[in-house]
């Protein structure tokens, strides 16, 4: 007796060795982009949290000598990484109980004016130049004048 789905086939699925590795390669492919991608991404980002962060920190030390707080001179200080708010004529001489640092994001170095500080009332500074932030994505000005006026 014959069967009568006899013309039916069996369906086999399956893959060969080639198919799977073409897979395997185009799936590898697809991270690296997108790995290359965020990392450039996040640099880019690191970069643009450190410039918001030294912005607010020179903003705030100089707002608080216009506002004559503690009666005193007020002024910023920049290491490789960080940032202080200080109360005081000079960083060395600063009444460290007012200190507020700001943290940089990782990958992120500072250079160029290391402390900068604003006068009582007037806000106005003598430290003047560049700071410049860099990381692996590039570099990042930012320029103060006499006056106290940022520009980036």
């Amino acid at each position: 007796m014959d069967c009568p789905n006899k013309s039916i086939k069996s369906a086999k699925f399956g893959f060969t060795l080639v198919e799977i590795m073409v897979v395997v390669g185009i799936i590898g492919i697809l991270i690296t982009i997108t790995t290359v991608g965020f990392t450039s991404f996040r640099s880019h980002e690191n970069l643009m949290i450190a410039q918001s962060g030294v912005l607010e920190g020179v903003r705030r030390a100089q707002l608080s000598a216009r506002e004559g707080k503690s009666d005193s001179a007020w002024g910023i200080e920049f290491a490789e990484n960080t940032a202080t708010v200080f109360k005081g004529a000079s960083y060395s001489g600063r009444d460290m109980a007012f200190d507020q640092p700001l943290s940089m994001p990782s990958g992120v170095v500072l250079s160029g004016l290391t402390e900068i500080v604003f006068s009582k009332l007037t806000g106005t500074t003598t430290s003047t130049g560049v700071i410049t932030l860099t990381n692996q994505y590039g570099t990042s000005n930012i320029t103060i004048n006499a006056k106290g006026t940022l520009s980036y």
